[in-house]
């Protein structure tokens, strides 16, 4: 028994192309998918250079309370909102689009080239978790 040429044996996840495999996500996948293309286009427009071929210097950035906490929401959520807001005004960062979820953080954002992404990452977990707990006293217990 012979394999068809039509490829009709390959399993539906086989058959995916690269591009639907280009960005892996784990929560919400589709959505954030489909945010994050429509980001690159979006940052891909403001570029004047675009008929030359697309330049892109956003970056997708997640990151995680220790042990994955359920800590942001509420005020906590807004001031972590507003930390992360003033870091990224201060660095001349970007956003391009965000997510906070009560236990992990979403950013798609624009860095410039004189900017590391491991300087913006470091100022803006750094910052948002010194002031958080400084303000918050039940986050610095646990």
């Amino acid at each position: 028994m012979t394999a068809r040429a039509s490829g009709s044996t390959l399993s539906p996840c086989a058959r995916r192309t690269s591009a639907s495999l280009s960005i892996p996500i784990t929560c919400s996948g589709v959505y954030l998918f489909r945010a994050i293309q429509s980001s690159f286009q979006a940052v891909n427009s403001r570029n004047p250079n675009f008929q030359y071929g697309p330049l892109f210097g956003g970056q997708a950035i997640v990151w995680a309370p220790k042990y994955r906490f359920k800590v942001l929401h509420g005020e906590v959520r807004l001031r972590v909102r507003e930390i992360i807001r003033q870091v990224c005004a201060e660095m001349g960062v970007t956003i391009i689009n965000g997510a906070l979820s009560c236990d992990h953080v979403h950013m798609f954002v624009e860095i410039p080239p004189h900017l590391s992404v491991s300087d913006f990452v470091r100022r803006a977990k750094g910052r948002s978790s010194r002031k958080i707990q400084q303000e918050f006293a039940h986050i610095r217990k646990r």
